[in-house]
């Protein structure tokens, strides 16, 4: 940027812990500041930066938010900081899964795309377009095959016509498990992320994933023996979906087709222990995670 460089990354020190960094060196290679970045003493990486005025710096930070065994659970942290690594805003997101990365920034019509990807019962791909300010314009899950496959994609850039072109691989859980024969896979979306005919192959699927809180109420929580789902959006009341049920360790324990009516439906659960979990519940075109206390 202008006359100096940045540097994004992570330090891995003796003792484990992990904290993300950022460098500014002049052309020569001097530095000129080394700042380090914890969320709340957790290990945290910065895994990619963005400048969106030539007094600021977007940067993807993502930490570890628990470990359960041997599995460990991930957060997403966005910030702002002005180019003395100084952080003037940041934003916390609540959705937490054992693999969940943003990997890649672009400028985008304006804006900001980030790529990234997450693990609940296979992978998927997520791009997220959000402004300058840290506000979400949308985002979306993006996978090749079944929902249940991995697709991952790593790197992303737009088109001269605004549209969006992504990077990753896939592969087929069920006919290849041991991940020894992956496939390049090309995502091409127009600029609002959505598919345009023809252009993406075959077998790609896309569905908005909702905010926390958007779109979809869930009760009783804690519940015992059942829990009523009702979607809230206008042109999601009468269709089909899928709810699965994740415990704590990432492994599905339920899973149930549902239909619902006038935007309502039932889920039963029988014999699930009492303890925490998550409720994935997928429609046509839309994604949606729920916590959930079983009693």
């Amino acid at each position: 940027m202008g006359n100096h460089y940045y540097i994004a990354g992570r330090c891995l020190y003796a003792n484990q812990f992990v904290e993300g960094f950022l460098v500014k060196t002049d052309l020569q290679g001097n530095l000129l500041w080394d700042k380090r970045y914890q969320y709340n003493n957790l290990n945290s990486v910065i895994t990619d930066i963005e400048f969106i005025r030539n007094d600021s710096i977007f940067a993807l930070n993502n930490f570890l938010s628990k470990e359960i065994g041997n599995d460990s659970y991930n957060k997403l942290r966005f910030f702002l900081s002005d180019t003395s690594g100084t952080i003037i805003k940041d934003t916390v997101y609540p959705d937490e899964e054992i693999v969940y990365i943003a990997e890649k920034i672009r400028s985008h019509d304006n804006n900001l795309l980030v790529i990234g990807n997450y693990y609940l019962g296979g992978s998927k791909a997520v791009i997220w377009k959000l402004d300058k300010n840290l506000n979400t314009i949308w985002r979306r899950v993006y996978y090749y095959g079944d929902w249940e496959d991995e697709s991952w994609l790593y790197n992303v850039d737009q088109w001269s016509d605004g549209g969006i072109i992504a990077a990753g691989t896939y592969f087929d859980r069920y006919m290849n498990p041991t991940n020894q024969s992956v496939f390049v896979w090309l995502l091409s979306t127009d600029s609002l992320g959505c598919l345009g005919a023809g252009n993406c192959g075959s077998n790609i699927g896309v569905v908005d994933w909702a905010l926390p809180g958007q779109g979809i109420a869930v009760y009783p929580n804690p519940a015992k023996g059942y829990v009523n789902i009702n979607l809230t959006q206008a042109g999601q009341q009468d269709l089909n979906a899928v709810g699965r049920f994740f415990n704590a360790a990432g492994q599905e324990v339920l899973k149930q087709n549902l239909k619902f009516v006038a935007g309502y439906a039932n889920l039963q659960l029988p014999q699930l222990p009492q303890g925490k979990y998550v409720l994935e519940l997928k429609t046509a075109t839309q994604v949606f995670y729920e916590k959930i206390v079983v009693e």
